[in-house]
C-alpha cells in the first residue's frame, strides 16, 4: 500500500469520526446549528415572503380566530419548514455538480413540487376562510 492510499484512508477515518461526533452532540449544539440554519434560511428571498405570510396569518388568527385561520397559521410554518428542506436539497445538488444533471433536476423539481402542493393546500384553506367570513358578513 503506498503512502497516498494510507493518507486517504486516514483522512476518511478522521472525517468519519468528525461526522460521528457531530451526530452525538448535545441539545445545546443542535440548537446552535438550528439557529445557523435559520440565518441561512433568512437569506432566501422565498423565506422572507413566507415570513410575511406568517405575519399575515397571525393577524388573521388574532382578528378572526377560527379553524381556518389557525390552519393557515400552522400551514405557513409548515411551508417555511418545507422551504428550508427545499433549499437544503438545492444546496446539496449545486455542491455535487454545478452542471445540469437529470438526477439533480429531478431532485430540485420534486422539492419545488412539494412547495407547490403545499401552496395549493394553503390556497384552498384561504378560500374556505374567505367563504366563512363572507357568509358571516352576509348573516349580519
Amino acid at each position: 500500500m503506498n503512502d497516498g492510499v494510507r493518507q486517504d484512508a486516514r483522512d476518511t477515518q478522521a472525517f468519519g469520526t468528525e461526522i460521528h461526533k457531530a451526530k452525538n452532540q448535545n441539545v445545546f449544539h443542535a440548537t446552535i446549528h438550528a439557529i445557523e440554519g435559520l440565518r441561512e434560511l433568512a437569506l432566501e428571498k422565498s423565506a422572507r415572503r413566507e415570513l410575511a405570510a406568517i405575519v399575515t396569518a397571525s393577524l388573521l388568527l388574532v382578528y378572526w380566530p377560527g379553524v381556518y385561520s389557525f390552519t393557515l397559521f400552522v400551514l405557513c410554518f409548515v411551508l417555511l419548514a418545507m422551504e428550508s428542506l427545499n433549499s437544503a436539497i438545492e444546496a446539496v445538488c449545486d455542491h455535487v455538480t454545478p452542471e445540469l444533471h437529470p438526477a439533480m433536476k429531478k431532485a430540485k423539481d420534486l422539492g419545488a413540487a412539494a412547495i407547490f402542493i403545499l401552496c395549493l393546500l394553503m390556497g384552498l384553506v384561504l378560500a374556505l376562510f374567505l367563504v366563512e367570513r363572507l357568509t358571516a358578513i352576509k348573516a349580519l
